[in-house]
């Protein structure tokens, strides 16, 4: 059964992606009974559930470039979500660039505010760190003339996602803290998870374990509970970590390679998840295996911004393995090619991970005074706990 324009907009607004999906898994893109509407409702659901292809399939071009220009910025708002999903930044940056154009033009302020969301969010992955940062006047005037509180928490969700890649884990806790109450008065389950997912990345990185696990799990209901099967895959990966941390190596493996193999995660995820089971690898000693993940990792992020953060991770993991072969002037090497990515205003954690790294390798050739200033840079002194932990 096809629902009406209304009914799906019900279930889209309270993010229940996996019912509106439910009934259109098996649709054809020239199914008769698709209103426009209601089809880029039922794409943007398939882009949440981790079918981007389908949601493509949902949008071709000339039917896109012949809609009314309110309807042309939603489909080029999911057109740019769903080549996020397999991957392609360019593509994606293209989409939604024109979707805010599009949507600047309209009178619809709310899906004005959600264009240049979705655009800041993707920015976060920009090799540039300062893009994100400078969006964020723009997106909160956009976000304050919507007046919604849906918009609003996501605001706060992406701002939160922000802080915490920056290593200034008390504000994105902040920022989490503000969605959370904000969706109190407008339920949203997609957004919800947005929330938890934040929340239990935050408390990774400060190695709270036990506040991490209790967030996934919490996740992991909600997710379940409406059907949000890309949520429920992705979760997988910051519980991949968690048990990774904890030394159970095979369970962490087991878990993370959920993540990879799953058709419902998105690109990114899946090499998240390679760079985090090269790791474990790693750790457990088998390095063969380590080293095919990685050069996997490499070929697939070698063109895409959209998997920077993945690259300059996998690097560092790159550089101990090396040390792991006594090879400790390749290690050094490697670090060095990777220190463009380095930005203590961008990411503390993985500059406090990465000057330790290369502290160690220098250390290992002999180079002790130059371990040493490594050692005593302010972002290793402050966050080196947490990076070795």
């Amino acid at each position: 059964m096809i629902p009406s324009y209304d009914v799906a907009l019900r279930l889209f607004r309270s993010g229940e992606f996996g019912a509106l999906t439910k009934d259109f898994q098996k649709s054809q893109a020239s199914d008769s009974r698709l209103d426009l509407q209601v089809r880029i409702l039922v794409a943007h659901a398939l882009v949440r559930v981790g079918l981007s292809e389908r949601a493509r399939e949902l949008l071709p071009q000339d039917l896109v470039a012949a809609a009314a220009p309110r309807q042309r910025a939603m489909a080029q708002t999911v057109l740019g979500l769903a080549s996020r999903g397999v991957g392609d930044f360019n593509d994606a940056l293209a989409h939604l660039q024109l979707a805010v154009r599009l949507s600047q033009e309209q009178t619809d302020l709310e899906e004005a505010a959600w264009v240049q969301l979705h655009l800041f969010r993707h920015l976060l992955d920009a090799e540039n760190p300062d893009l994100p940062q400078a969006m964020i006047p723009t997106a909160r005037t956009a976000v304050r003339k919507a007046g919604s509180p849906q918009v609003t928490a996501y605001l706060h969700i992406v701002i939160g996602a922000l802080e915490g890649q920056r290593g200034r884990l008390n504000e994105g806790a902040r920022h989490c803290t503000i969605a959370r109450s904000v969706l109190e008065m407008a339920p949203n389950a997609w957004l919800q998870c947005g929330v938890l997912r934040n929340e239990g990345a935050i408390a990774l990185s400060g190695y709270r374990l036990l506040d991490a696990t209790s967030a996934i799990r919490s996740m992991n209901d909600i997710a379940t509970e409406h059907s949000l099967v890309r949520e429920i895959v992705e979760n997988d990966a910051n519980l991949g970590y968690v048990e990774l941390l904890r030394g159970d190596y095979v369970r962490s493996a087991r878990t993370l390679s959920r993540v990879i193999q799953s058709p419902n995660s998105s690109m990114r995820a899946k090499l998240a998840a390679l760079e985090s089971l090269a790791r474990v690898h790693l750790a457990a000693g088998d390095l063969a295996s380590c080293e095919r993940c990685l050069t996997q990792v490499d070929t697939e992020t070698r063109h895409s911004q959209l998997h920077s953060h993945t690259a300059r991770w996998a690097a560092v993991a790159r550089a101990r393995l090396l040390l792991k072969h006594g090879n400790a002037k390749a290690a050094v090497s490697c670090l060095t090619a990777a220190e463009d990515s380095v930005s203590e205003r961008s990411d503390l954690q993985f500059a406090a991970t990465y000057n330790i790294a290369k502290a160690h390798a220098l250390f290992r050739l002999g180079k002790k005074a130059e371990a040493y200033r490594e050692c005593r840079r302010p972002d290793s002194l402050n966050q080196a706990t947490a990076a070795w932990a």
